[in-house]
């Protein structure tokens, strides 16, 4: 027979498991976008743009979803348990943010590049045909003088020198697109780090709070 203590603390019991707080964690793993961009999608720079533009608010919604989740887990009488299903949700749905934003923005630096090499060919281009130019407009009048044209001489070296400094410009602004790209991959590979790091540690707990369990019954 149930003693009235017992009663009382099977009803606290009850009455607690029925304001608990239940984590939605099919909002924290929206599959909108996934199902919206799934991988080799992202065919055009618009394309790519708009996807990055709503990874970024996704981002910033999954981060106050699970911010206020985690709070709410206080709730519950299995905090933890209820703070790891959040933290679970949460790395589980930044992973696939993460490899939507990746692809995008390897969309966006692809049409960066070859916009650029279009650009450097035409500059490249216009260049040859000018040197091509003045090459003839110079032997011309290297002919037709009588004696060595002290004045031609400069002019050449002048052009010879402008043609050198736009080499160099050029040279330039290829290394730093190269930086660049170095920066933003390494950028990327820390992000996956930093990812999968909290998945490790994660995954460690679970299996110490498992194993805790177990040598308790």
């Amino acid at each position: 027979m149930w003693t009235k203590p017992a009663v009382f603390l099977l009803v606290s019991l009850m009455s607690l498991s029925a304001a608990a707080f239940t984590p939605d964690l099919k909002a924290l793993e929206d599959m909108t976008l996934v199902t919206r961009y799934p991988q080799g999608s992202l065919v055009s720079r618009e394309s790519a743009e708009h996807a990055l533009s709503e990874v970024k608010k996704a981002q910033s919604r999954l981060k106050e979803q699970a911010d206020f989740a985690h709070r709410r887990c206080e709730e519950n009488f299995f905090v933890n348990s209820c703070r790891d299903d959040v933290r679970e949700a949460r790395i589980r749905q930044e992973r696939r943010l993460f490899q939507i934003e990746k692809e995008a923005r390897g969309v966006i630096r692809s049409f960066n590049a070859k916009e650029e090499a279009a650009r450097q060919a035409e500059r490249d281009k216009k260049a040859k045909a000018k040197a091509a130019q003045r090459q003839r407009s110079d032997s011309k009048k290297a002919k037709t003088a009588q004696k060595p044209d002290a004045k031609l001489g400069t002019a050449l070296s002048k052009r010879a020198q402008e043609s050198k400094a736009r080499q160099k410009a050029a040279e330039a602004r290829k290394a730093k697109e190269a930086a660049n790209r170095a920066k933003y991959e390494l950028k990327q590979k820390k992000k996956a780090e930093r990812i999968k790091a909290r998945e490790e540690a994660l995954a460690k707990r679970r299996a110490k709070e498992a194993a805790k369990a177990a040598r308790g019954k």
